[in-house]
């Protein structure tokens, strides 16, 4: 492939999950916006749905990315692992939305120990994904 086009699709794979991950954090204020109120013993209905419905769209984008990643690096170099902690934190982050996802349908009302893990999760996949960023940029640049 072009050296020229596979260097624009590298801005370009940069740009794609930036957008993610300032998604990601609007969900995720959506989603400390549900707890917070359900804490506190109300409801913020608004907040659960655009975070419910929302997060197999963030999931897929994710992983989205993080193949994209993959073609781009094998299209370049040749090889899929030429920036190994790049591709285990981004394969870390798409296993991590991954497992938030399936604990997100298998949360109840009763049960609150789910709900704790979810959020552990979600922030791990907020620390990840800050590094996950500051390791592209450092690829980039």
């Amino acid at each position: 492939m072009d050296q020229q086009a596979v260097a624009l699709l590298r801005y370009v794979h940069g740009a794609f999950n930036l957008t993610v991950f300032v998604v990601l954090i609007i969900f995720a204020r959506w989603g400390f916006r549900v707890r917070r109120s359900r804490l506190a013993g109300s409801r913020d209905s608004a907040a659960a749905r655009k975070h419910r419905s929302a997060g197999v769209l963030l999931l897929g984008l994710v992983w989205m990315g993080y193949l994209a990643g993959n073609m781009l690096i094998l299209l370049d170099k040749g090889k899929i692992w030429e920036y190994p902690v790049h591709g285990l934190a981004g394969l870390g982050l798409a296993g991590f939305m991954t497992l938030n996802y399936v604990l997100s349908r298998k949360m109840t009302m009763e049960v609150t120990s789910i709900r704790d893990v979810h959020q552990r999760v979600g922030r791990a996949v907020l620390v990840l994904f800050s590094a996950q960023v500051l390791l592209g940029l450092g690829i980039l640049l």
